[in-house]
């Protein structure tokens, strides 16, 4: 199992039983971002779920004008990145960097399969997860873009 506090695992305890989690982290990776570091970037193969433990990641994508990246989104304590790469093969959209130094804890694709061959009840509480996360950035989306228009 990972060398982690309980503090560490608030970003699982929101949707995951204490007992599940305790079988997830021996899963996870644990990664440490030094402020203005990048986690991914366009192109980078999607092979993974990134939930911040502690810290802010800004959230960037390409404008089209002269290499111009526009901040879409501020993520922190409790926040999940980079659900798609273990649902489908992709390629990351956006690149992630850290505003602060910033921990995470990481779930690969492969590991994720594993979780759904022997743990699936667990399986579909993250997809649970990544569907209400996904669901809430696309109501923002919208109301923000319904002030933009």
């Amino acid at each position: 199992m990972l060398n982690v506090s309980t503090e560490d695992v608030g970003c699982l305890n929101m949707f995951l039983e204490e007992a599940e989690v305790q079988y997830v982290l021996t899963l996870m990776e644990r990664f440490n971002l030094k402020k203005h570091s990048v986690l991914f970037q366009p192109g980078t193969k999607a092979d993974g779920v990134f939930f911040i433990v502690h810290g802010q990641l800004a959230i960037q994508v390409p404008t089209g004008f002269k290499n111009k990246m526009q901040v879409v989104a501020l993520l922190t304590e409790g926040s999940l990145v980079g659900e798609g790469g273990v649902l489908e093969s992709v390629e990351r959209r956006a690149t992630v960097m850290a505003i602060e130094d910033s921990a995470l804890l990481y779930l690969g694709k492969a590991d994720y399969l594993k979780l759904e061959r022997e743990r699936p009840e667990i399986a579909i509480k993250f997809v649970k997860q990544f569907l209400t996360v996904s669901h809430r950035r696309l109501l923002d989306n919208s109301e923000r873009l319904a002030h933009v228009l």
